[in-house]
């Protein structure tokens, strides 16, 4: 099952264009950038490597594999 299977389906989440917001390419684009920021403010504070966060900023959505 997908991230998206049944659940954003459902009418109450608005049309079709709405619904196009919570396709799964999105949702994971959305936890990537999260990861990148989470990093930079990590490295900042010396808790990660600043090599690491760089690493990690190199991520996209189109790097990690999402079922279709």
């Amino acid at each position: 099952m997908s991230l998206t299977t049944n659940l954003w389906a459902h009418p109450i989440f608005g049309n079709a264009n709405i619904r196009g917001v919570f396709v799964e390419r999105n949702i994971v684009d959305c936890m990537i950038r999260t990861e990148i920021s989470l990093a930079q403010a990590q490295a900042e504070i010396g808790v990660l490597p600043g090599e690491a966060a760089q690493e990690i900023a190199r991520l996209t959505a189109e790097s990690i594999p999402v079922a279709a």
